[in-house]
């Protein structure tokens, strides 16, 4: 399962937008309400059509502030559609207008900021992403004290990107200081703390750390409950996530619960055939897999990727995990050639959006490897093993039980090659890294006591893609 509904968005501008401009005659904000209303229904295209309406008015009758509301109000409704490559430009010209009214260093120029890096990582254009939101932390810090909301919520934009790019260390951070911010201001149970909150879970549950994760995320899930209703697509994700985090332990009865309800809650509010609830059939599918019901879990996996690929395109970095799901299914059923052309499809994706060594490849390596050592392939998959341990070594340092699995796996394919010698000191530094793991974790779960179909797996956390606009949830696979 990929993380493409859990991650980003800052909130959008759409009231805020209302106290730059200056107050307007009665036909703009009817528009306004009007398009609001059309949302409510969930009737996004006539809602984008009255907001059109509203903008023309603006244009030709009032002032820049109505403009930049009327074009972010444009652009959150195509982000919501999953339109993200029409959103940017119009969230572009929104900025420079309002920086041209208001200065470079205005509150109001970093929330339109964070949106639009919220829409890079939407597009896989994670280094544009970070840049964008380097810039947005630095305007807020200056338009704000340092432990003021706007710094928290730029905080975790920063980190989304982070994330995204793989660079893990710079993420937890970065969560963890926008979490302190809104505790702070806001208590405990703020509605902005659902997403630090998630974002650490992701960090915790890649590093097998599931206790840690589960509590994250039952947390959140109490402040989206309280917060928005179950009908929401913000609360979906974190349900998703959580249930993500079941199906990676083999609690599957609990994950299934789990999906459905986010499956349900997402199809009433975006459509059966909306980008968000792709994920959620690729979801679904991975414990259809497992049940052994093959034929539900290849309709879901097709639709999944249709949706995806059609919204978003054949080489988005969303693609690739449900490639890798679908592949899984395949070689369940011994169709090694047919889920080798997914697995390889799925790697090189992974590889020319977020480069070669982001650990989201680790993951796909090591899947193919497992794949090619079944099949008896130990020349091919050796050198994936080892690509893969060193991203992760890298990545992680040499002390995690991701640089574990792949010392297991090389160490049970030198003994298949007669290499007892090397087996045995492959199986002297994961015994090493498991003792050291145990004692400065002991809530992490060793992959060899993991259950076989959680440890191969690839529903490990992917790079952030976007959820709705306005997600409080943030991080997206």
């Amino acid at each position: 399962m990929s993380r493409l509904m859990q991650v980003c968005a800052a909130a959008t501008l759409a009231l805020i937008m209302q106290a730059v401009a200056s107050a307007q005659g009665p036909e703009f904000y009817a528009l306004l309400d009007e398009a609001k209303t059309l949302v409510k229904e969930g009737r996004r295209a006539e809602a984008i059509s009255a907001t059109q309406k509203a903008l023309r008015l603006a244009e030709q009758k009032l002032n820049n502030g109505a403009v930049a509301m009327c074009l972010n109000n444009i652009a959150s409704l195509y982000e919501g559609m999953g339109r993200y490559s029409e959103a940017e430009p119009i969230l572009k010209r929104s900025a420079a207008i309002i920086e041209e009214q208001l200065g470079p260093d205005n509150a109001y120029v970093a929330r339109c900021l964070m949106n639009l890096a919220a829409v890079y990582i939407a597009l896989g254009r994670y280094e544009e992403a970070e840049q964008i939101s380097q810039r947005a932390l630095k305007t807020a810090q200056k338009a704000h004290r340092e432990d003021h909301p706007d710094v928290a919520a730029a905080l975790c934009g920063l980190a989304d990107a982070f994330y995204a790019r793989g660079q893990y260390a710079q993420t937890e951070s970065l969560y963890q200081c926008s979490l302190a911010i809104v505790e702070k201001t806001s208590g405990p149970n703020s509605p902005q703390a659902a997403r630090p909150l998630c974002g650490l879970a992701w960090l915790y549950e890649e590093r097998k750390q599931y206790a840690m994760a589960e509590s994250l995320y039952k947390r959140a899930l109490e402040i989206g409950e309280k917060d928005v209703g179950v009908n929401h697509s913000d609360l979906a994700s974190i349900v998703n996530s959580l249930a993500g985090l079941y199906e990676a332990q083999d609690r599957n009865d609990l994950a299934e619960q789990l999906t459905t309800r986010a499956l349900t809650e997402t199809k009433k509010v975006y459509g059966p055939d909306h980008i968000f609830t792709a994920d959620l059939y690729d979801s679904l599918g991975v414990l259809r897999r497992k049940q052994k019901r093959y034929a539900e879990a290849e309709s879901l996996f097709s639709r999944a990727l249709s949706i995806t690929e059609s919204s978003l395109g054949r080489n988005h970095p969303a693609m690739s995990p449900i490639l890798c799901d679908y592949a899984k299914l395949y070689e369940a059923q011994g169709r090694y050639d047919e889920a080798e052309v997914l697995y390889k499809r799925s790697l090189a994706i992974a590889e020319t959006t977020s480069g070669p060594n982001h650990p989201v490849v680790s993951n796909r390596l090591y899947d193919l490897a497992n794949m090619c050592a079944a099949r008896s392939q130990y020349a091919q998959a050796e050198p994936l093993y080892k690509r893969a341990l060193s991203i992760r070594e890298k990545t992680f340092g040499l002390n995690n039980l991701k640089v574990v699995e792949c010392l297991d796996g090389l160490a049970l394919l030198c003994r298949k090659t007669g290499r007892e010698e090397e087996a045995e000191e492959l199986d002297r530094r994961a015994a090493a890294v498991r003792a050291e793991v145990q004692r400065q974790q002991p809530q992490a779960v060793d992959p060899a006591k993991e259950p076989a179909a959680a440890a191969t797996r690839s529903a490990t956390p992917s790079p952030p893609s976007p959820v709705a606009p306005s997600s409080s949830t943030g991080p997206p696979p």
